[in-house]
């Protein structure tokens, strides 16, 4: 971290706050960074990433990824997917999925803890699964089970048994379980690969804290959790797969009926505002033959919730979108890898049906 402050010139700045280690650095807010040391959003995640390597010694876990090209991963047991991902989801590091309801946040990983369980990769193992939004979806999972039973001559009710599941009441409750109980199940339970937290961001909906001390407590646990799990996949080697959902954004130059009008028959060229779509002209989506992002970007223009102090401690995110949902026509859904230290921004359609989540193919 010293080296990367020395290059960015926040050296002096940061003795003269008092920011002395990493620690420091990591549970600050990136708002209250850039305010104390007096620079762009940028410098202070690069500022971040050093603190973490620091903190968290992957250096030569991370060489060993880039020298071969390739980091083991869980597949989700779908050609297309696996391909845009760079083989699933990788192991030792958080991966956030965010997206608005309906998107397929929660079929994903329930596929996902499925798909860890094949004895023919070689991460094969249990998962564990914490949700905090109402009811575990139990309908569903017997029906992936059942085809997955099916498909691998695997018996649904062990797959079912296989994955450990637990239900969060409060924001009390989800710090205690992630900080304390997790490590030590997965110290006893050492074949566990996967850890799904359904959702995140759930305990902290509602909570509308005025008062300043309060609010930098949130974010000091926020910073917390997101540090702890860090460590926790990496000296457990598992994928820790955090579920977060998304906010609107507000456009005051375009109405609903507008948008629905626009993606419905496109006419005349309309879509989006342009300054929305910026951060995503990039992207190489398949299953599509034109103009593929008009479709979507209602979703992805959603902003994901918890802020930049929770995003510094994702290191992948995977996005889920949908269409507008409408009687005109069908829902359509789409996977797209955001951000990603191992695989380029990429992205497919995907279908949800009887057996999971499939890529669709052209």
């Amino acid at each position: 971290m010293e080296q990367v402050a020395k290059r960015l010139g926040l050296s002096s700045k940061l003795e003269q706050v008092g920011l002395d280690s990493p620690n420091d650095v990591l549970i600050k807010t990136v708002g209250e960074l850039q305010k104390l040391l007096n620079t762009n959003e940028a410098a202070i995640l690069e500022l971040f990433q050093a603190a973490a390597m620091e903190l968290y010694p992957w250096k030569t876990k991370r060489q060993s990824i880039n020298n071969t090209n390739s980091a083991e991963t869980v597949p989700v047991d779908n050609e297309v997917i696996d391909r845009i991902l760079g083989g699933g989801f990788p192991l030792g590091s958080v991966t956030e999925v965010v997206g608005e309801s309906s998107s397929g946040k929660t079929q994903l990983c329930l596929q996902l803890c499925l798909s860890v369980q094949k004895p023919d990769i070689p991460c094969s193992g249990g998962a564990v699964y914490i949700h905090s939004e109402g009811q575990l979806p139990t309908v569903r999972l017997d029906q992936l089970a059942h085809a997955y039973g099916q498909k691998y001559n695997m018996d649904p009710n062990t797959l079912k048994r296989t994955i450990h599941t637990m239900h969060i009441k409060d924001r009390e409750m989800q710090y205690r379980v992630l900080c304390y109980q997790l490590p030590v199940l997965l110290a006893r339970r050492k074949n566990i690969r996967v850890v799904v937290i359904d959702s995140i961001s759930a305990p902290y909906r509602g909570d509308n804290t005025v008062n300043n001390n309060d609010r930098f407590e949130r974010i000091n646990e926020i910073c917390d959790i997101g540090s702890r799990l860090k460590r926790i996949a990496y000296e457990h080697n598992v994928a820790v797969v955090v579920i977060n959902q998304v906010s609107d954004t507000v456009v005051t130059s375009t109405t609903s009926s507008d948008i629905i009008k626009n993606i419905s028959n496109n006419r005349n060229g309309h879509g989006p505002p342009d300054e929305l779509l910026a951060s995503w002209m990039d992207f190489n989506l398949e299953g599509f033959d034109k103009s593929p992002l008009s479709v979507f970007w209602t979703s992805l223009t959603k902003k994901p919730v918890l802020g930049k102090s929770w995003a510094t401690s994702v290191t992948t995110r995977i996005r889920l979108a949908r269409s507008i949902m409408t009687d005109m026509a069908r829902t359509r859904r789409a996977l797209f890898v955001e951000f990603s230290p191992l695989v380029p921004r990429h992205g497919c359609e995907i279908v949800i049906d009887d057996v999971g989540v499939r890529g669709r193919v052209p």
